[in-house]
């Protein structure tokens, strides 16, 4: 998945939590899209996947050639990464994927 394709998923998330106000909302998203952008690439798309195109990990795991259970283990790495770099950009609202 190319940088373009990302940020035009990203650009489409719709989050609980974040703010309706246009502006507030693209400097959070910008937030979240930098650090998948950090995230090496056999974790940053089954995180796309997941967190903006919502697929299950069967779909995941189709899509990229894993197992499910690769899948799952890749998007858990992710969670564990990412949730402590997120604390606080979602309010009371946790970043569910």
């Amino acid at each position: 998945m190319g940088p373009n394709q990302v940020h035009n998923v990203y650009v489409n998330a719709n989050f609980p939590g974040i703010p309706e106000d246009e502006f507030q909302r693209e400097v959070i998203l910008k937030k979240v899209y930098d650090l998948l952008e950090q995230l090496p690439e056999r974790l940053r798309e089954p995180a796309i996947l997941r967190l903006f195109l919502e697929m299950p990990y069967r779909d995941i795991a189709g899509w990229l050639n894993l197992t499910c259970e690769t899948a799952r283990k890749r998007i858990q790495q992710v969670r564990a990464i990412l949730k402590p770099k997120l604390n606080g950009i979602f309010g009371n609202h946790s970043l569910i994927f």
